[in-house]
């Protein structure tokens, strides 16, 4: 999916067709930006204001950029002129001409923004597509002297967005740049001083990021619509892997319970979770809690006391008396602890408003996020209505992917038609504590430039254990003025970030299952960025290798690199 710049069509006339194409472009892969509705306004020399216009900007770093011109409906040639089908004469001397002058004027724009250096290393194109007319119908006429028949999307092309726009970036030009080659740094000038600069739309890792985030709550639509084939369903069990929307589809069943204006009891495990979701999602009718927390708010204890839980949700259930007519259970997995299941908290919470008319429970859960317990709750096994999530909805392909082989798993996983791939996340692989902790630092500066704060350091083993033990300021690292948070995969389960550096990383988490688990919670809770810093020597790695069937190789570290869908790194120093 391209970036849109902006992400809607703007104002256009119906007949135009320009939503169409504005669809069609959108397909494009993640590398292109789509500008709509561009104008370069740029000053005379005679004081006065030119502006110049064009329907769409297509721009991808290895290709160059190309103007497109978009006319609708019946047009012909006739009489030395391009006419719409009632004979009126197309301004701009027509859709070639007016595109035509509008690369040449990019160009000397380009110029303007003193950005003359980019002209040598970009190949800037045009072309004139024609949405309502058919290739087949139009076949190959002989054309005007201004118009060239491989610079035209037909119809069809519109179907075929991504061959249709490569043919054109192929042509060879007479004149122009015939290769494209921008570094990094070239596009942010092309992008921030050229083509976005004049409304400071969003700086290019903005533009980024929002574009990702957008993709990713349109996938979370998508998978909250699950609920509606539930909707008359009473109680159901709900299962899925990290990343699979579980915890959004819990909170969409707590509001929509709650706009009947019923009491919903929202119960979580990890008190981060909870803090979150009562942050987030504040409700008048919806009382979160942790199971910790409702043991000791329901019985008016210090501490919870589950024994004297279950003797009040019992006389609830005689005396038909328990405020909540919901109740609603996210990462339900870990509420099959012996001091919670042996006294059937969530039996009997289930029995409770199953007894209710029009009451529900729902339950959510990732079998392979079992850290807090050892088993999962009676519950689950005994749900009439269970209904299993595969689709990933957080995470980019790449870290689904790596997450997986994180867990010792090679199944692939499932995602949304529109999944971003993203980068392979980066794996540091050093035993000496400091250069680990440089690679933290190296990986913070980079991931800061394009999402700002949200980064999340998490250890597998414990804070006090970690690496950063001594370097940590409360539940922050702070790094060159920033705070971020440093926490561990335990208590960020259910959570996520943009991007996320896991740490503490040693052999016990890439070959014991249960520790897998661990591993497999902290690399799930990353979006769009993740890296991973390991302390194994050549033996442990050696030794992991062979567990997995691996014969020996004379680079075990990018061995294993490429057995967990990882990219190696190495530090810069």
């Amino acid at each position: 999916m391209a970036i849109m710049c902006p992400e809607m069509p703007v104002d256009f006339e119906p007949e135009s067709r320009e939503d169409v194409i504005f669809d069609a472009l959108s397909k494009l892969p993640d590398s292109y930006y789509v500008f709509h509705s561009l104008t370069l306004s740029q000053k005379k020399r005679c004081g006065t204001i030119s502006e110049h216009e064009i329907d769409f900007v297509v721009f991808e770093k290895t290709k160059g950029i190309l103007c497109i011109e978009a006319k609708a409906g019946q047009i012909h040639y006739s009489d030395g002129a391009w006419r719409y089908g009632n004979g009126d004469i197309i301004r701009h001397n027509g859709p070639f001409r007016q595109a035509s002058d509008f690369s040449h004027n990019l160009i000397n724009y380009i110029r303007d923004c003193g950005a003359g250096f980019l002209l040598s290393k970009c190949k800037i194109m045009y072309a004139v597509c024609f949405p309502s007319v058919s290739k087949v119908k139009f076949g190959r006429p002989p054309m005007p002297p201004d118009a060239e028949y491989n610079l035209i999307l037909f119809k069809e092309s519109l179907d075929d967005t991504v061959n249709s726009i490569e043919k054109v970036f192929s042509l060879d030009i007479e004149g122009a740049v015939q290769n494209t080659y921008l570094t990094n740094q070239d596009v942010k000038t092309l992008m921030e001083g050229v083509l976005a600069p004049k409304l400071n739309l969003l700086p290019i890792a903005e533009i980024e990021a929002e574009h990702r985030n957008v993709r990713f709550k349109t996938m979370l639509r998508e998978q909250v619509a699950l609920l509606d084939y539930l909707e008359e369903q009473q109680t159901a069990v709900i299962s899925g892997a990290a990343g699979t929307g579980k915890t959004l589809m819990a909170i969409e069943k707590a509001k929509r319970n709650s706009e009947f204006h019923e009491k919903v009891l929202f119960l979580c495990y990890n008190s981060k979770l909870k803090d979150y979701l009562a942050r987030t999602y504040p409700n008048e009718y919806i009382d979160y809690y942790t199971i910790d927390g409702f043991a000791c708010k329901f019985c008016n204890t210090p501490e919870s006391n589950y024994e004297m839980l279950q003797e009040k949700l019992l006389e609830c259930a005689l005396n038909h008396n328990f405020k909540y007519k919901h109740v609603v259970i996210d990462e339900g997995q870990d509420f099959g602890q012996e001091k919670i299941d042996d006294v059937e908290i969530i039996d009997l919470l289930y029995d409770i408003v199953n007894d209710s008319e029009d009451g529900s429970f729902y339950l959510f859960y990732d079998k392979n996020q079992l850290i807090q317990g050892r088993k999962l709750p009676s519950c689950i096994e005994n749900a009439d209505c269970k209904l299993t999530l595969y689709r990933n909805c957080r995470n980019t392909e790449n870290i689904a992917t790596s997450s997986l082989r994180f867990l010792g798993s090679q199944n692939s996983p499932k995602l949304f038609e529109k999944a971003i791939r993203g980068t392979s996340p980066a794996l540091f692989i050093n035993t000496d504590q400091n250069a680990q902790i440089n690679a933290v630092n190296e990986m913070i500066e980079k991931y800061s430039e394009t999402y700002g704060d949200n980064i999340v350091i998490l250890t597998c083993s414990t804070v006090e254990n970690s690496l950063l033990s001594t370097l940590r300021d409360g539940e922050y690292y702070r790094w060159q003025g920033k705070k971020i948070l440093f926490t561990t995969c335990r208590k960020f389960k259910g959570l996520e970030s943009d991007a996320i550096i896991l740490i503490d990383v040693t052999k016990k988490f890439l070959s014991e299952q249960e520790s897998r688990n661990i591993l497999y919670v902290g690399t799930s809770r990353a979006r769009f960025e993740l890296c991973v810093i390991a302390s194994l020597n050549e033996d442990e790695i050696n030794e992991i290798l062979t567990a997995e069937k691996m014969t020996k190789t004379k680079n075990p570290e990018k061995a294993l690199a490429n057995i967990l869908n990882t990219k190696l790194m190495k530090l810069k120093s």
